[in-house]
This record gives structure tokens, sequence and C-alpha cells, in this order.
């Protein structure tokens, strides 16, 4: 045949090269999606996932999980409330929220001439709020009286705390968090070092 094609021009090619390239497109293109998506994720859309629950070859991107913690509005019946020697602690949410973890939102009612716990510390921010009875707010060291209407902020590894030192139940608001998104501080090497005030 003159100027015409060839009957070998119309088979495919017996090389392997044209294999491996159509192999590995095929491969890359949904690996390139999966990236894609993840790097259109914020960080707290990422979602927790255990070692069983990957499966070899198959990629996993689940749909960002919801806050665990929704709105709503809990009485002091609804309150887990847990009795202790030192008094009472009515917890209304433990719950991950929107914005924060190891969370704490509760109503402590301490029995007069005792403390939940020895002044302490921990990753948490935490505000406490008196609403009634005296005491003693301990606070990196240093104490002060504690009344209705007193409100503290410990930042994370501050050493604090709150005594009954009047003669009626000391009732309380606290609010402990970790924030999502914000890495907690380490623990200061001077933490160790701050003592409580001797009583």
């Amino acid at each position: 045949m003159d100027g015409g094609l060839q009957t070998n021009e119309l088979r495919p090619s017996s090389s392997p090269l044209p294999t491996r390239v159509l192999v590995k497109l095929l491969l890359a293109v949904p690996i390139l999606a999966f990236a894609s998506q993840l790097s259109a994720q914020s960080p707290s859309d990422t979602v927790a996932v255990r070692k069983n629950d990957v499966k070899p070859g198959i990629p996993l991107l689940q749909p960002p999980r919801p806050a665990v913690q929704s709105s709503a509005i809990r009485s002091i019946d609804e309150a887990q409330r847990q009795d202790f020697d030192w008094g009472t602690l009515h917890t209304y949410f433990r719950d991950e929220s929107h914005g924060t973890r190891d969370g704490l939102a509760a109503v402590a009612v301490i029995k007069p001439g005792r403390e939940i716990h020895p002044p302490h510390q921990h990753a948490e921010e935490e505000y406490l709020m008196v609403l009634e009875g005296n005491g003693t707010w301990h606070l990196s060291g240093s104490a002060r009286p504690a009344k209705p209407g007193d409100m503290q902020y410990a930042a994370p590894w501050d050493v604090h705390g709150i005594t009954n030192t009047g003669r009626e139940p000391l009732r309380f608001v606290v609010w402990k968090w970790n924030s999502k998104g914000v890495v907690p501080r380490s623990r200061p090497e001077k933490a160790d070092a701050q003592r409580a005030p001797s009583k």
C-alpha cells in the first residue's frame, strides 16, 4: 500500500509504557481530588479516625462532625447531681461545644469549713463566680476574701481555688474549658514551684 496506513499502526502498542502511564493517571486523579477536599477543610472540620475505620487503599473523608452540644436550657433538676463529703456539684453541661472541649459548666455548693480540693492547677481556662456565702480565694500564691458577686479567672496552669471560710454553704458557678483550634499551653517549669498559701 502506497501512502496508506499500515495495519500495525491501528493495533494498540505492545509497549508497557502507555499502560503504566495510564494506571498512574487513573490512580492520581482520586488522590488529587481527595487532597483537594482535605485542603478545603478547616482544622475544626477534621474528624477523629480510629485505626479500624480505615480500609486499605480507600481514602477516608467524612463530613465535618457537628458540635456535640446544641443550644439548650437546663434547670437545676435536669443537671447531674453528685454529693461529696465537701458538698454538692450540679453539672449542667460537660459535652463539647462548637468551639470548646474538656468543658464543665456547673454549680458547686461547699459546706462551711470545706473546699472541693486544695488549690490546684490544670490546662483548662476557668471562671468561678460566688453566688452565696463567703470564703477565701486562692490565686497564684495569694489569698483574699470571696463574697457574693466576686468572680475569679484562672489562666492555664495558674494555681487557684476557693475555700468556704464562712458559716453558711458557699455556692459558686464554674465554667472550665479548652478551646478547639487553640493548643493548650504546656505546663510551665515554674508551675510546680507555685505554692498555695499555708493555712
